[in-house]
């Protein structure tokens, strides 16, 4: 069995061992692709048109937010006409919460 199917193996006997009603509860989730600092004067001058560099490299995978906490990271997509992420890395969080 390859990595990948171990992987998918593992999350879906996890998912098995959660009842229903947490398994259920909605996550807030978001993409982000950078972050910057910016003055407010800079924010009141930007117009339609304006670019705001992230200070990323577009090759740089995006963060998979998930209640706060950066749980993937990824390549954005076209999916279906649609933005999408394509998860190329999960990140283990330590079990006391950090």
């Amino acid at each position: 069995m390859d990595t990948e199917n171990q992987e998918n193996s593992r999350t879906l006997g996890s998912l098995k061992a959660l009842p229903d009603s947490v398994a259920d509860m909605p996550l807030n989730v978001h993409v982000t692709l950078g972050r910057t600092t910016m003055l407010l004067k800079d924010v009141f001058k930007m117009t339609v048109g304006s670019v705001i560099e992230m200070g990323q490299a577009a090759n740089e995978p995006a963060d998979l937010v998930t209640n706060g906490k950066v749980t993937a990271r990824g390549q954005l997509v076209l999916f279906k006409g649609h933005y999408g992420l394509k998860v190329v890395a999960k990140v283990a969080h330590a079990k006391d919460g950090q």
